[in-house]
């Protein structure tokens, strides 16, 4: 039998994740019926989400992208579709790419100050990040849970920015759910959500996955975000009822 796995809680580093002015939901760009909901989406049987340096770096939003990728890449290759399967970065290279964005070099640093989720979803858009785009991100109501999971089922990823408490780093570390205890939040945080069933939605965090609460999420969320992946698109994955030319005429009010 092999070493218990010991989990560590990582470090925080939004710097900013306002809620999207001007852009909808998905269903405010959906040109016909979007796909019926399913009760229950699993989480990507991704074989090592990484840690990718958010244990010394404040790059949780650099994380986060490497992490929606990943469940990208696994969700089309179990659709036999890995030919449009995006590459997932390295650790190194989510490293790499929070250095250039911010001017860190060491953790810690007056640089290791994380990053404006809102600024690197347009550069996602604008420019690629780890050589995926995506089309667009539509605002995810994050107190009305059944936006979070259609767009789970649609997308793959859902980003999740929250004002995170002390308490979600021992409810890590001890591997229980993440429920609301009352603490208040303590630092801007990210977190990527990729998958749901009756009572948690799922979410990618430090390396691991966890049962996020309901309530935990309406309370400490300060902004959710659905990544629209430009290889969904190629892979003819759902996305053909969405108006990306709307979308991506809102997309500025990010800025």
């Amino acid at each position: 039998m092999g070493a218990p796995l010991i989990r560590k809680a990582g470090k925080r580093g939004v710097t900013s994740a306002a809620p999207l002015t001007g852009v909808g939901t998905l269903a405010d760009y959906a040109t016909g019926p979007l796909p019926p909901l399913p009760s229950t989406v699993p989480v990507p049987n991704v074989a090592d989400w990484g840690m990718d340096g958010n244990d010394q770096w404040g790059d949780c939003v650099a994380a986060g992208t490497g992490h929606a990728i990943a469940a990208w890449n696994t969700i089309l290759t179990a659709n036999g579709l890995a030919v449009d399967a995006p590459a997932v970065p390295s650790s190194d290279q989510v490293i790499a790419w929070y250095q250039q964005q911010t001017g860190a070099q060491q953790p810690g640093d007056p640089n290791d100050t994380g990053l404006d989720v809102n600024t690197v979803l347009n550069e996602w858009q604008t420019a690629g990040i780890f050589d995926t785009t995506i089309l667009g991100a539509t605002h995810v109501p994050f107190t009305a849970h059944h936006h979070i999971r259609q767009a789970i089922a649609l997308c793959g990823a859902v980003v999740l920015a929250v004002d995170l408490p002390d308490s979600a780093e021992r409810q890590f570390e001890t591997g229980t759910n993440w429920v609301y205890t009352g603490d208040p939040g303590t630092g801007g945080h990210e977190m990527v959500m990729v998958g749901y069933d009756g009572l948690w939605i799922q979410a990618v965090t430090w390396g691991q996955v966890v049962n996020l609460g309901p309530r935990w999420i309406s309370h400490y969320g300060i902004g959710a975000y659905c990544p629209l992946p430009a290889c969904y698109q190629t892979a003819g994955r759902g996305l053909e009822n969405i108006d990306f030319t709307s979308l991506q005429r809102d997309m500025p009010a990010l800025d």
